[in-house]
């Protein structure tokens, strides 16, 4: 998922969560430093992914920063308990602060995870 922040103070991501998620639980979300297409795909393409300790790879994103006027990509790695069951989410919740107020913002598309196919 894209974001931009358009503002230019910072914001500070406080939480990521799934909406209407059927067999599917949120495994962790991370932030990516170029901005990349929405969609879903199996494996990882993220090396060390955010345990290099270096803040221009992949990080964790709750509780991280994302400047003022800045672009990153969020990737949230989702995974089915029941493997050989189909999993539904209807999109993605992200809420932020910056200063003293608090803020969400609610995405979709709807994605269908079927057994074999993710």
């Amino acid at each position: 998922m894209y974001l931009r922040n358009g503002s230019s103070a910072a914001v500070r991501i406080t939480a990521v969560e799934l909406i209407g998620a059927r067999n599917l639980e949120n495994a962790g979300a991370f932030l990516v430093p170029d901005p990349m297409e929405s969609g879903s795909k199996s494996g990882w393409d993220f090396g060390d992914g955010p345990f290099t300790g270096d803040a221009s790879q992949v990080r964790l994103a709750v509780d991280a920063e994302l400047a003022g006027k800045a672009e990153t990509s969020l990737v949230v790695h989702v995974q089915r308990p029941d493997v050989l069951g189909e999993g539904y989410l209807e999109g993605v919740r992200v809420e932020y602060t910056t200063g003293l107020r608090r803020y969400a913002y609610e995405t979709g598309p709807e994605h269908i995870f079927r057994p074999g196919k993710c």
